[in-house]
C-alpha cells in the first residue's frame, strides 16, 4: 500500500510541477513578445519623428504615433504629448532647436525606461541633421 501512496504523491507532484513550469514559460513568452512589439513600434515612431524633423513630412510620424499610443506606457505617451504641445503651442520667437531636442530626448528616455534600458547619464540628443542647421 505504501508503494501506491508514494507513486500517487510522486505523480501528483510531477503533474503540479509541469503545470507551474508551463505557466511560467508561457508568461515569459508573452512578456517577450510584448516587449518585441513595443520595441518595433518605438523604432518605427523614432524613424517617423526623424523624418518629420528633417524633411517636414508628417505622414509617417502620424501613422507611427497612432500605433504607439495604443501600446506605449503612460510615461511615453505623456512625453510625446509634451513634445507635441511644445511644438504646436510655441510661437516662432520662443522656438529653439535646443528646447525641441530636450523634449525629444525626454521621449527617448521614456522609451528606454519602458524597455528597461539604462538612462543614467543619457545626453541630450541632437535630432536635427547637420545639413538643416
Amino acid at each position: 500500500m505504501d508503494i501506491y501512496l508514494a507513486a500517487g504523491i510522486s505523480l501528483v507532484t510531477a503533474f503540479i510541477t509541469s503545470i507551474i513550469t508551463s505557466w511560467i514559460s508561457h508568461r515569459y513568452h508573452i512578456k517577450k513578445q510584448n516587449r518585441g512589439l513595443r520595441e518595433s513600434h518605438y523604432i518605427d515612431f523614432l524613424h517617423g519623428l526623424n523624418v518629420l524633423v528633417n524633411t517636414g513630412d508628417s505622414s509617417l510620424y502620424s501613422v507611427n504615433r497612432n500605433k504607439l499610443l495604443i501600446i506605449a506606457s503612460p510615461e511615453v505617451v505623456k512625453s510625446i504629448l509634451e513634445l507635441e504641445k511644445y511644438i504646436i503651442k510655441c510661437s516662432h520667437d520662443d522656438y529653439t532647436i535646443e528646447n525641441q531636442n530636450m523634449y525629444m530626448t525626454k521621449v527617448v528616455k521614456a522609451i528606454r525606461e519602458d524597455l528597461k534600458v539604462s538612462v543614467k547619464d543619457f545626453p541630450i540628443i541632437d535630432f536635427v541633421s547637420p545639413t538643416k542647421k
